[in-house]
C-alpha cells in the first residue's frame, strides 16, 4: 500500500512537469498571435494630431481711395487756427471773416510815424470768431471769469483776452479781429489784425493773426 502512494506521487510530480513544459511555449504562442491581431499603437511625434490653429487676426488695410487730409501750407498770417477748449478745431480764411457779421470800431491810435490818427477798423467780433469752434468752456455768467482766449501774431507776439472783457454779461467790449482799416486792406502781413478799444497802449493789437487758443486756468 505505501509503495503503491510512492508510485502515485511520483506520477503527479511527472505530470505537472510536463504540463508546464508544455503549457510556457503554447502560452508564448498564444501571446504573439494576440500581439499580431490587436497590436499596442505606438505613440511618435508624427503620429499626434494636429492640434487646432487660431487664425490670425485679419488686418484691415485702408481703402486705397481714401483720401490722406493735406497739412496746412498757407503762408504765415494767411489763415486763422482755432484750437484748444473746443468741440470743432477750426481754420479761417479772409473770405470766411468777410462773410461774417461785420462790426467797426472808430479809434485814435499811434501809427508807426509816432503820430496818433483816427482810423476805422472794420471787421468780425472775437466773440463770434470763437464761437465759431464751439468752445467747450461755457462763455455763460459762471464760467466767463475762467476762460481765455490767447490770440497770437505772425511775430510771435500774444495777448490774453479774458471772456469777461467780451461776454454781454460782464464788460460786453468789441473786441474786432479785423481785415479792413479805412476801407482798405490792411497794411504789412496778415489778413487781420486783432483791436481790443480802449487799450491806450495798443498792446494787445496783434498784427497778422494766426492762432487763437482758447483755454481755462
Amino acid at each position: 500500500m505505501r509503495s503503491r502512494l510512492i508510485w502515485i506521487a511520483l506520477l503527479t510530480s511527472v505530470c505537472g512537469v510536463v504540463a508546464a513544459t508544455w503549457g510556457a511555449p503554447r502560452s508564448a504562442a498564444v501571446a504573439a498571435v494576440q500581439a499580431r491581431v490587436s497590436p499596442v499603437p505606438a505613440i511618435s511625434a508624427t503620429t499626434l494630431p494636429a492640434l487646432p490653429q487660431t487664425p490670425a487676426p485679419l488686418m484691415t488695410a485702408p481703402p486705397g481711395n481714401a483720401p490722406t487730409p493735406a497739412p496746412i501750407t498757407a503762408p504765415p498770417g494767411s489763415v486763422i487756427q482755432i484750437t484748444g477748449a473746443v468741440a470743432n478745431p477750426v481754420v479761417l480764411t479772409l473770405k470766411d471773416l468777410q462773410a461774417m457779421p461785420n462790426s467797426t470800431l472808430t479809434m485814435r491810435v499811434l501809427d508807426p510815424d509816432g503820430r496818433r490818427r483816427i482810423h476805422i477798423f472794420t471787421g468780425p467780433l472775437l466773440s463770434d470768431v470763437v464761437d465759431r469752434a464751439n468752445p467747450t468752456t461755457s462763455t455763460g455768467v459762471d464760467m466767463a471769469t475762467h476762460a481765455y482766449a490767447l490770440v497770437t501774431g505772425t511775430s510771435g507776439a500774444s495777448a490774453i483776452i479774458a471772456f469777461a472783457e467780451f461776454n454781454r454779461d460782464y464788460n460786453a467790449k468789441r473786441i474786432v479781429l479785423a481785415y479792413e482799416e479805412d476801407g482798405r486792406p490792411l497794411p504789412g502781413n496778415g489778413i487781420s489784425e486783432l483791436i481790443v478799444p480802449e487799450d491806450a497802449t495798443q498792446g494787445r493789437f496783434i498784427m497778422g493773426v494766426t492762432t487763437i487758443d482758447v483755454g481755462t486756468p
